[in-house]
C-alpha cells in the first residue's frame, strides 16, 4: 500500500516513494518524497527558508504592535528608513531578480560548486542571520520621555537624541525614534543642538537621501512621501535630500553610504549630489578611519566591494580613503596616478577579479591585492592605520610573506607561459631573492598548515593566473594539492605541535633545559620534515653534525 502524504520536494499531496535522511540546520531528519521529484540537494534551504518567513512575519508583527499603541496613545507612528525602501523596491520590480539588491536575493543564485559542504552550511546559516537583521525603525511624534511609560521592556539609549530600544518578547529589539532636527554639527558626524519632537515633514528633511526618508503607515498599509523618494526610487537614482553640500557638511560619512546605496542597489548618484561629493572629497580625513572601514566592509558583504572602489575613485574618495595609494610605487605591480585614465583602466583589472575570489575572505584581504607590494612591515601598518581586527590579518600577512615562492610556483607548472627567468626578475623586484627550485620542504609544510592556506593559493591563482587559466586543467592548485598529500605526515604533526623529536629525547643525551635545547628542537623539526625522518634517533644523529650541537 503506498504512503499518501505532502511530498518534501514539491509540497504536492502524492504517493511518496523515496526516503532520505537529511540535515537541517545541523540536525538529522527524514523526509519522503514523490516518484516525480529527485533527492534533495540543497537540503538545508527549505526548512530554513520556511523558518526565515515565519521569523521575518513575527518580526514585521511585533514592529506593527508598537505602532498601533504608539497610535492608540494619540501619537503619529510609522515605519521608516531602510525597510520602507526594501519594501517599496520589492513592488517596483527593477532590473535584477525581485529588485532587490544582492544581500536579499534568491540563495540559488549563489554558485557552490567549488565550496565544502560545511563551508556552504556556515554561509546559508550567516545569510538566515542577516536577513533576520533587517532592521525595522519605527519614527513618532511621542516625546522620548514617555516611550518607556508605553513600553514595559525600553531603554533610553539615546536620550539626547531621542532614541528607545523597545523590545516585543525575548527576539526583537526596534529602535523607536522621535520625530527631531538636527543642526549645528560638529566634527563632521554630531550635531551640536538637537530640537525635539518636531514633525514628521521636517524629520524627513534631516535624513540623508531621499529614498531613506520614506516614512510607512502599517496600519493604513500607506507611504508617507515628503521628498519625492518614491519617484527617485522608480528612476533608480541617489540624491541627497534638500542641498547636497549641506547633507555632506553634516555627516561626512554619507558620501560613502552615497556609494554603498548605489552599487548595492545598481542606481545611479544624482549628478548634483555626485558634484557635492566630489567637492567635499577632501573633508573625509575627518571621520574616523574605524568609520570608513566599516562602510567598506559593509559594502564588501553586499558583494560590491569591486563596484565601489571604482565608483570611489571616480568621485575621488579612493586616495582620501587609501593614502598609501597616493605613493604610486607602492600601489600594486603596475604604476598607477590618479589624474589620467591609465589609473581607472588598471583599477578596472583588479578589481574584476573580485568577483572570482573565495566568497569566505575578508575585506582587508581584498583590498591587499590592490597593494600587493608592500613588505610585511608595510601591510602590518596598513592594518594598524585601519584597526583591522587580529583574526582578519592573518590572510594579508599570510600572503606577504608567501607571495614570492607561491608565484614561482607557476614557473614550475608553467614553464612556458612563466619562464622561470621572469618570475625570478619580479622576485628580485619585491626584495625576496628566493629560485623556488631551493624551496625547502619545511617552508611548503608549514604554509600548508596554515589554516588560510588554500584561501590563499586560490588569491594567488586568481590574481596571477589568467594565463594559466586558458590551458587545459588546473595545473597550479593540482600541484599544490599533491604537495599537500605528499607531505601529509607532517603537516598534521605541526597542525598537532606534535613533533618527532622531543624535549626527553634530548635530555637523555645531556642536553639540559636551556635555550640550546629549544634551538636544537627547532632545527631537529627542520631535519625530521626536510629529510622526511620519523626516527628521533636518526634526527639526533644528523643534529650531531651541526654547529649548534657542539656550541
Amino acid at each position: 500500500m503506498d504512503y499518501i502524504s505532502k511530498c518534501y520536494s514539491c509540497k504536492e499531496t502524492k504517493a511518496l516513494t523515496k526516503y532520505q535522511k537529511i540535515k537541517v540546520n545541523n540536525r538529522r531528519r527524514s523526509v519522503w518524497l514523490c516518484g516525480d521529484c529527485d533527492f534533495v540537494k540543497e537540503e538545508i534551504k527549505d526548512l530554513s527558508a520556511t523558518l526565515l518567513k515565519k521569523e521575518k512575519e513575527t518580526k514585521y508583527n511585533s514592529a506593527v504592535t508598537i505602532v498601533k499603541k504608539l497610535k492608540e496613545s494619540g501619537y503619529e507612528s510609522y515605519f521608516v528608513g531602510g525597510w520602507v525602501r526594501d519594501k517599496l523596491l520589492k513592488e517596483i520590480k527593477h532590473d535584477t531578480p525581485d529588485g532587490l539588491p544582492k544581500d536579499i536575493k534568491d540563495w540559488k543564485a549563489i554558485d557552490f560548486t567549488n565550496i565544502p559542504s560545511e563551508t556552504k552550511d556556515k554561509a546559508w546559516t550567516e545569510h538566515i542571520k542577516k536577513e533576520n537583521e533587517i532592521e525595522i525603525d519605527i519614527a513618532t511624534s511621542c516625546p522620548i520621555e514617555k516611550i518607556p511609560k508605553l513600553f514595559k521592556h525600553c531603554d533610553l539609549v539615546g536620550m539626547a537624541f531621542g532614541i528607545a530600544i523597545v523590545r516585543i518578547g525575548d527576539k526583537h529589539k526596534f529602535d523607536v525614534a522621535t520625530f527631531r532636527l538636527e543642526i549645528n554639527y560638529k566634527d563632521g558626524r554630531h550635531p551640536e543642538t538637537i530640537i525635539q519632537p518636531t514633525t514628521a515633514e521636517k524629520d524627513a528633511q534631516r535624513r540623508d537621501f531621499t529614498i531613506n526618508a520614506l516614512f510607512y503607515d502599517p496600519l493604513e498599509d500607506k507611504v508617507i512621501d515628503y521628498v519625492d523618494g518614491q519617484e527617485d526610487l522608480k528612476n533608480k537614482i541617489i540624491r541627497a535630500v534638500g542641498n547636497p553640500y549641506e547633507r555632506f557638511e553634516e555627516d561626512k560619512l554619507r558620501m560613502l553610504r552615497a556609494v554603498r546605496f548605489a552599487t548595492k542597489l545598481n542606481f545611479t548618484i544624482e549628478e548634483k549630489t555626485k558634484q557635492a561629493i566630489i567637492k567635499l572629497a577632501s573633508t573625509l580625513s575627518k571621520i574616523a578611519v574605524e568609520r570608513i572601514w566599516i562602510e567598506l566592509e559593509k559594502t564588501d558583504k553586499d558583494g560590491n566591494l569591486g563596484k565601489a572602489l571604482l565608483l570611489l575613485y571616480e568621485l575621488e574618495l579612493l586616495k582620501e580613503i587609501f593614502p598609501k595609494m597616493k605613493e604610486t610605487h607602492k600601489f600594486s605591480s603596475w604604476k598607477m596616478t590618479f589624474t589620467d585614465l591609465k589609473g581607472e583602466f588598471k583599477l578596472k583589472r583588479f578589481v574584476k577579479k573580485f568577483d572570482e575570489l573565495p566568497f569566505e575572505m575578508s575585506t582587508i584581504a581584498k583590498i591587499w591585492t590592490l597593494f600587493s607590494r608592500l613588505d610585511l612591515k608595510e601591510c602590518k601598518e596598513l592594518c594598524d592605520y585601519y584597526k583591522i581586527p587580529n583574526r582578519d590579518r592573518e590572510i594579508p600577512y599570510l600572503l606577504t610573506n608567501h607571495r614570492t615562492y607561491l608565484f614561482n610556483t607557476f614557473s614550475l607548472v608553467h614553464p612556458k607561459t612563466f619562464p622561470l627567468e621572469k618570475t625570478m626578475a619580479c622576485a628580485f623586484a619585491l626584495n625576496a631573492k628566493l629560485d623556488i627550485r631551493k624551496m625547502e620542504v619545511i617552508n611548503w609544510v608549514k604554509f600548508y598548515a596554515n589554516p588560510n592556506s588554500q584561501i590563499v593559493l586560490e588569491i594567488v591563482f586568481k590574481n596571477i593566473g589568467e594565463k594559466a587559466k586558458k590551458s587545459k586543467g588546473n595545473k597550479y592548485l593540482d600541484f599544490h594539492q599533491k604537495q599537500r598529500k605528499k607531505y601529509a605526515k607532517q603537516i598534521k604533526r605541526i597542525k598537532n605541535n606534535n613533533p618527532v623529536l622531543k624535549a626527553e629525547h634530548l635530555e637523555t643525551e645531556g642536553i639540559k633545559p636551556s635555550e640550546k635545547l629549544g634551538l636544537l628542537l627547532k632545527e631537529g623539526e627542520k631535519i625530521a620534515i626536510n629529510q622526511q625522518l620519523e626516527d628521533p634517533k636518526k634526527i639526533i644523529s644528523e643534529l650531531k653534525k651541526t654547529t649548534l650541537w657542539t656550541k
